[in-house]
């Protein structure tokens, strides 16, 4: 899904390759409405504020959607179902979303906006030193496996085959916005001399691939069958690419 980005000035990772194709990453843009709480956390780390979508309807139509899913998975979500949860006609939610796939590609990118947001907002505050550094590292990894924890049935939805192959730039773009906040966190520890020398997306993009073995191994109740905590494991995946042991 991910491979190498390109970083702008001062290091920051300005594109991710998804799947062949370059996405640009917007640092600043989340397109789609949330729940009060869920807005606060964007807005923290957002600078105050979060982006609304495109009209009232389609973000209520998401956030049907986004409800279906916490309730019984993506097999729930019908555009009919949430046209009758937010009370609108049989056809309206077909103005907004092609079939049921585009709907839930909606509820896919939702999700991977509040990963982003819960995860920028605890790596925040570095000062470039390596405590900094590692500590953020540790926080995000961390603030991963609660996401996908807290909210099992979106986790499967956002890195399942259907949003995998979507064609929907926004999936892709929120995604590589996601991962770009680890390799850019990767890359400042590179300039620091801790972490060691390669590609920092792809440092990221394995990094994000050992949280999901994580992440799907305590959904499966092996971590709670063998009295581990999946945290402790998140962090210390986090300082994998550090050199020396880990922090």
């Amino acid at each position: 899904m991910f491979s190498s980005g390109r970083r702008g000035p001062g290091g920051k990772v300005d594109n991710v390759n998804i799947g062949g194709r370059v996405d640009a990453v917007n640092h600043d843009s989340y397109p789609h409405a949330m729940s009060a709480d869920q807005t606060r956390v964007l807005d923290a780390a957002h600078g105050g504020h979060s982006r609304r979508g495109s009209g009232e309807t389609r973000d209520r139509l998401v956030e049907a959607a986004w409800d279906l899913v916490a309730e019984g998975g993506p097999e729930a979500v019908t555009l009919r179902a949430v046209g009758e949860r937010v009370g609108v006609s049989r056809t309206a939610p077909y103005r907004h979303f092609r079939d049921k796939s585009d709907l839930l590609a909606a509820v896919a990118a939702r999700g991977f906006e509040l990963l982003r947001a819960e995860t920028a907002q605890v790596m925040a505050g570095r000062d470039g030193s390596l405590d900094s550094i590692a500590s953020a590292l540790r926080a995000g990894c961390v603030a991963y496996v609660r996401a996908g924890l807290a909210r099992p049935r979106h986790y499967r939805l956002m890195f399942g085959e259907a949003a995998a192959g979507c064609d929907d730039d926004t999936v892709h773009g929120i995604a590589s916005a996601s991962l770009a906040e680890f390799a850019e966190v990767l890359a400042e520890g590179q300039r620091a001399g801790a972490v060691r020398s390669g590609d920092a997306v792809e440092f990221a993009f394995l990094t994000w691939a050992m949280l999901h073995g994580l992440v799907d191994l305590a959904l499966s109740g092996h971590f709670a069958r063998k009295g581990i905590s999946v945290e402790e494991a998140a962090a210390r995946a986090a300082t994998r690419w550090f050199h020396g042991p880990s922090l």
